[in-house]
């Protein structure tokens, strides 16, 4: 199971799943003219407006840890996101690329978007290019 929120309850934790959390998002340095015009607003300039993002995202895997299910999921989910790391869904594009972090920043990434103890985790870089239509 994929899921957003984290595990509460002791009880959660033995649960096999991957919980994406988003802990920082920025402007897209590398991206964030592109597109841009001089034109007064309201008026037409051929070219729909778009907004790049890097969106900073902690996967963390839980399950029952004697039965190495969260090492198990992590290697998937690397797996997966390996093999696909371009996401397009109609005019959006998302990227992914994994990010390495510092155990410090790791540990940052991780009390910022759980409340519950350290789990498995692995952090990645999400470009999203977002077009008006």
């Amino acid at each position: 199971a994929v899921s957003t929120g984290v595990p509460k309850r002791q009880e959660e934790f033995a649960r096999a799943r991957v919980n994406v959390s988003l802990y920082h998002a920025a402007p897209n340095s590398a991206r964030r003219n592109d597109r841009v015009t001089a034109a007064p607003t309201g008026t037409a300039t051929g070219d729909a407006p778009q907004v790049a993002l890097d969106l900073h995202v902690l996967v963390s895997f839980f399950g029952r840890s004697e039965e190495l299910v969260p090492q198990q999921l992590l290697a998937r989910t690397a797996m997966a996101l390996h093999k696909r790391a371009v996401i397009i869904a109609g005019d959006q594009h998302l990227t992914l690329v994994p990010v390495s972090l510092s155990l410090a920043e790791l540990m940052q990434a991780w009390a910022a978007t759980s409340s519950g103890p350290y789990a498995l985790s692995l952090a990645y870089q999400c470009t999203v290019v977002l077009r008006e239509g």
